[in-house]
């Protein structure tokens, strides 16, 4: 189902009909299945195929029938994606040039099923120029085998020293490439593991490997590779100053050779660079570096929401309740929002929730929670909510009971308060990941001394190692939503101790 359904929403970010995908028969008939399984899917009606089986055939996901129109349904989706107009959808020039290589790559390899002795070497050069452009090195090296190839079965030795040159220039180059890559793929793997044992010897062997190959090759996909892993190597370590240092660089040679990095490859460091702002709450820093970074990004792209993501994580860190307005008020008028998975969605939902509770607080936020963006935000319905996600999600749950918290507490619904702390330290009974989830765990059990001293700040004892705990461990919000800290825990848990001695003050980060 997950499969079908990125697929559907793929075909509806790029605005092919659904004519494009199905064939007429199919939409003629509106009580056909295709056109319901479809609507479905684009419309987030289906959360399973269960749900769907039912839905369209009253029965299980077992049934042949639902099996068939599934198997029909998805060679359709994976051909269309075939044929998507690349021209129309993407702009930079690399990534354009990208995408045409690899389709005629593709196209290569099908025309020798059919021994097309013109179209194939005709197609190879082709390829092989841009490709030697734009530093495709894997289709330079393919290329050229097969032309080398070619020219071998044509006794043409001209033409077969001109490929062999060219593979012997790439071919170290293309070994050195992957090379740095399994190493950016080590450190990658290690870091969303968030494994904690890794050594900085480790870091330190990787780091000085990948030096050495940038050094010896100027290759853009090693040079990438080396900048991102030094940048990750000092955002592994808590030195974020330098991490952002790094990116900066990176940025500088990108910015200089515009047309030998992808699109992706530039973002993955405006990225790394935002996240080194908010980890230090860099407000201003973060606000000039987004004005260049949203220029480069297609409005309403994936890309877009992320770094929008980290934005607004920054602006809500530091204070500025204004800024972070507005840039919830731009996500939620963006039209490409609906299409979000329901994940994401509902992450700008819990945002809003919590930009809602913060405005309540500060002096200047009545104002704008008269916003149309807060009209049907109702703090009572808000309380009621049973908070219901599920295990994958079990985070959104932990945010959503905090943020009721919140509002209990500014209403001094202590009753209710207590109720959800209690519902809170359910979660760090095996329900929480002890390493990974480490602050989430030692922020709750900070809570959990609040009932106990009848909620007056004076009283709270204990809460002072499971703080320490949580200053002691690191921060970092990778995008994954198990590393969500829509506020980080220790700013949090000084912003509740001081709210119940009656502080109004806005809620800013310590970094």
């Amino acid at each position: 189902m997950k499969l079908l359904q990125e697929l559907t929403r793929i075909a509806n970010l790029k605005r092919i009909s659904k004519i494009d995908v199905f064939e007429g028969a199919s939409l003629r008939n509106k009580s056909s299945k295709f056109n319901e399984f479809y609507e479905g899917l684009v419309h987030d009606q289906f959360r399973s195929d269960r749900e769907a089986a039912r839905r369209l055939y009253q029965t299980n996901p077992g049934d042949d029938r639902y099996r068939q129109l599934k198997s029909r349904f998805r060679k359709r989706l994976l051909n269309t994606m075939f044929f998507i107009n690349v021209n129309s959808s993407v702009k930079p020039r690399y990534e354009q040039a990208y995408l045409d290589c690899q389709r005629d790559w593709a196209l290569v390899n099908i025309l020798q099923l059919y021994d097309a002795e013109i179209s194939v070497p005709y197609l190879s050069r082709q390829i092989l120029t841009t490709a030697q452009k734009y530093h495709f090195t894997e289709l330079v090296v393919a290329a050229s085998l097969l032309l080398r190839n070619i020219a071998a079965g044509e006794g043409d030795d001209k033409q077969f020293a001109r490929y062999d040159e060219i593979l012997q220039q790439y071919q170290p180059i293309l070994e050195a490439e992957r090379l740095a890559e399994s190493l950016f793929q080590k450190i990658r793997l290690r870091l969303n593991l968030q494994d904690q044992d890794i050594q900085a010897v480790e870091w330190k062997a990787w780091t000085d490997q990948l030096i050495g190959l940038s050094e010896q090759y100027l290759a853009p996909a090693i040079q990438f590779y080396a900048y991102i892993v030094a940048a990750r190597q000092y955002q592994f370590a808590g030195r974020w100053e330098l991490a952002a240092q790094i990116c900066q660089q990176a940025l500088q040679i990108m910015d200089a050779n515009v047309e030998q990095f992808s699109q992706q490859q530039i973002f993955q460091v405006e990225y790394l660079l935002m996240q080194a702002y908010m980890h230090t709450a860099s407000f201003e820093k973060a606000r000039a570096q987004s004005e260049r970074a949203l220029q480069l990004l297609d409005e309403g792209s994936q890309q877009w929401f992320d770094y929008l993501d980290l934005y607004f994580l920054v602006a809500l860190h530091t204070g500025h309740y204004a800024i972070a307005f507005a840039i919830l008020q731009q996500v939620s008028r963006q039209k490409e929002y609906s299409k979000l998975n329901p994940e994401k969605r509902q992450q700008w939902q819990l945002y809003l929730a919590m930009l809602n509770y913060l405005l309540l607080i500060v002096p200047d936020g009545k104002r704008i929670r008269q916003s149309r963006l807060f009209q049907d935000f109702q703090v009572k319905e808000f309380l009621a909510d049973p908070v219901l996600f599920t295990k994958e999600q079990r985070i959104f749950s932990v945010w959503m009971l905090i943020t009721q918290l919140l509002f209990a507490l500014d209403q001094r619904n202590l009753e209710l308060a207590g109720d959800i702390i209690f519902r809170l330290k359910q979660y760090t009974r095996r329900q929480l990941h002890p390493e990974r989830q480490a602050r989430v765990i030692e922020f709750i059990r900070c809570l959990n001394q609040l009932p106990k001293a009848n909620f007056e700040a004076d009283k709270v004892k204990f809460a002072n190692k499971y703080y320490h705990r949580l200053l002691a461990s690191s921060y970092l919000y990778n995008g994954r939503i198990d590393q969500l800290e829509i506020i980080p825990f220790h700013t949090l848990w000084s912003h509740i101790h001081e709210r119940l001695k009656g502080s109004t003050v806005a809620l800013r980060v310590i970094p």
